[in-house]
């Protein structure tokens, strides 16, 4: 039987010892000191993780996403979507926080927390100057991309008004299919080849899905000067 949030809470206040604290809790009572005080709270909480399936997914979502859920109010949602945006916040200053940035790694982990799960695509950049510090991440189009000639420009323009040296292209497959389709990877040759004219290079494409992400420059399909893949 699952405990409430009062004896939740009785439990993080104990004397420091094995088990105790909040790392001996599991996704589902962390869940329940969030969503409520009263004996629904720890269904409730379940409920959440078999909806959105699993923390990493309820955490992605936005209040009134979880406020569709039965059982869950405004205020319950407000507290989920918090602190969903505390940890995606979290992730963006290890990003910025890097002198050197030579991989995706931190920036795929940040753009899961933004973009896994949403149900519109979404396309940006993360800009770079020349020791491959980040300088910026802009969002440039919502909702279906097509991946046309016009989206190119507005890439070039958003890099020449940062004074970017790199970029990393990223957008989201709502479908959850992580494949590069043809048309991404048209995208990402035509950026190279523009981009390249004025010496800003492309480093990676990250795509996003619900379970993950997938580097283009990992499979192959992007090759940067000091880039690990």
């Amino acid at each position: 039987m699952r405990r409430t949030a009062q004896h939740l809470a009785q439990h993080l206040a104990a004397p420091a010892a094995p088990g105790y604290g909040a790392v001996g809790l599991d996704d589902a009572d962390l869940l329940t000191l969030l969503v409520g005080q009263d004996t629904e709270a720890p269904a409730l909480a379940e409920r959440l993780l078999e909806r959105f399936d699993g923390l990493g997914g309820v955490l992605r979502q936005d209040g009134r996403s979880l406020a569709m859920v039965k059982g869950v109010g405004p205020v319950a949602a407000a507290r989920v979507a918090a602190v969903g945006e505390l940890a995606a916040r979290a992730e963006l200053a290890q990003v910025r926080r890097g002198t050197y940035l030579d991989s995706t790694d931190a920036v795929r982990r940040f753009l899961w927390w933004r973009l896994g799960g949403l149900p519109r695509e979404v396309f940006g950049l993360v800009l770079l100057n020349s020791r491959h510090q980040v300088i910026g991440i802009e969002y440039l189009f919502y909702g279906s991309v097509d991946r046309s000639a016009v989206y190119i420009r507005e890439i070039l323009k958003c890099c020449m008004r940062a004074n970017a040296a790199a970029v990393v292209l990223f957008h989201n497959h709502p479908s959850g299919d992580l494949v590069p389709s043809a048309q991404d990877r048209d995208l990402t040759d035509r950026a190279i080849a523009l981009l390249g004219e004025v010496d800003v290079e492309v480093m990676d494409h990250v795509i996003v899905g619900d379970v993950g992400q997938v580097s283009m420059a990992a499979l192959g399909m992007v090759n940067a000067n000091g880039w690990q893949r």
